[in-house]
C-alpha cells in the first residue's frame, strides 16, 4: 500500500535512520553488524522466498 512505499522512500532519503534501525534489528536477532553498508532497495526487494524463509525460521 501507500504506507509501505512512503516508508521505503523515507528510509532511502534518511540512511542514518535506516542504519540505526538495521543495527537495532540485527542486535535483537543476534546477527552480526553490517559494517555501515546497507543494501539498496532493489536488492532487498529481490530476496528469494527461500532466503525469507530462512530468516523467518531463525527469528
Amino acid at each position: 500500500g501507500q504506507g509501505r512505499e512512503t516508508s521505503k522512500e523515507f528510509l532511502r532519503d534518511n540512511p542514518e535512520v535506516a542504519g540505526e534501525i538495521d543495527a537495532l534489528v540485527r542486535a535483537k536477532v543476534g546477527l552480526p553488524p553490517r559494517n555501515g553498508v546497507l543494501p539498496n532497495a532493489v536488492e532487498a526487494e529481490g530476496a528469494t522466498e527461500e532466503s525469507k524463509t530462512k530468516v523467518a525460521a531463525k527469528a
